[in-house]
This record gives structure tokens, sequence and C-alpha cells, in this order.
């Protein structure tokens, strides 16, 4: 899986279909357009629910979705997971704790902080960087690449698009998506073809 989850109809929905609507072959288009629709919809609903196990507020979350819905010419629909990593500061996305004894702590996942400790031991911590406007200082979380004061890099989180990656797969506890959508589509497809026969 991409950035994208397609939802589309397959050959054996739409022999399917066309045997079931024997004389209304004109109906299959909007048929397929609907299903595919009502299961996008559900599926969102899904990835909402599981964006719940994240700490990202619901407008970062939502705002970086991106939902093409399916029309009676092109029966694919695709939700698009649009964003990149953000800077662990970003309080949108993640939530930190600093300490003296753990330094600069992070959430991601509802639950616990996790320390950030790289392999040469060094903890993360605030700093502010002079962005090279005049009075003007990004605050961020960094952290030492090595043993020497410099050279530091900024540390990020995973984005949304991630996160959905994770959503869909099923990790978290959650369950997989791949095989829900795949049974509500031809759920969908059944009741719209009830409807017409």
């Amino acid at each position: 899986m991409s950035n994208n989850i397609r939802i589309e109809v397959s050959q054996a929905d739409l022999k399917f279909v066309l045997n079931k609507l024997n004389g209304m072959e004109t109906k299959a288009p909007g048929v397929f357009r609907n299903a595919v629709n009502r299961t996008t919809t559900q599926t969102m609903r899904k990835i909402r629910k599981g964006r719940q196990a994240y700490v990202v507020s619901p407008g970062a979350f939502n705002a970086a979705m991106d939902v093409k819905r399916a029309n009676k010419t092109h029966m694919v629909s695709i939700i698009t997971a649009k964003d990149i990593p953000h800077g662990l500061k970003d309080t949108k996305f993640y939530k930190t704790s600093s300490s003296r004894k753990y330094g600069v702590r992070a959430k991601v996942l509802k639950g616990g902080l996790k320390e950030l400790v790289n392999r040469n031991g060094a903890k993360a911590f605030y700093a502010g960087v002079d962005t090279g406007h005049v009075g003007v200082t990004h605050f961020d979380v960094f952290q030492r690449r090595g043993s020497e004061r410099l050279p530091i890099k900024k540390l990020s989180g995973p984005g949304v698009a991630k996160m959905v990656k994770s959503i869909f797969k099923g990790k978290n506890g959650g369950e997989a998506l791949e095989p829900y959508v795949l049974k509500t589509l031809h759920d969908e497809i059944a009741a719209e073809v009830a409807k017409l026969v």
C-alpha cells in the first residue's frame, strides 16, 4: 500500500451485476458508484476510529486526508493521506515532556512517553535555532548526532500517511482493513442489486 487506498470494482463483481441486471445493464454504473462510495464512507469511519489510538488532533488528521469519490464514468474511489512528518514540537500531532533525568520524551500513540535516546546515549533536548530572519528563532526538539556538541539533528515523528498505513494494516491492536473493505464492497453491491431486482 502506498499513501493511497483504492476502492474499485473487480471483474467478478462486474459479471455478477450484469448477470443479475439482465435487461437493465444501463443501471450498472449507478450500482457500482453507490456501492464504491458507501464503502469509502465506511472505510473512512474505520480509519478515523483507528486515529483514536494516536495523540494527533482530529482537525490535523482530517486536514491531511483527501477522498476522491467514484462517479458513473470513473468507478474508483481513492483515499489519500497527504502530508509529511512534523517536528516533535508540533502539538497538533505529538505530545512531549521534558525532564533533566530523561531529557525530552515523546508520545505518538496514546499510552506512554518514549525516551528519545540514540545509540551513543545522547538524549533529546529543546533548542532554539536562528532562522536567518532578524529576531526570529525556531524552537523544536533536537538530538546530537555523536558524542560531540555539534552537529545536531531535528527529530520528527511519523506523518499522517504513516499513521493511516499502520491503521490499514491493523497494527497497534486494530483490525486489518483490506478484508473489511472487500467484504463491505461486495455487500454494498449485493444490496444495490437487490434494490433493482
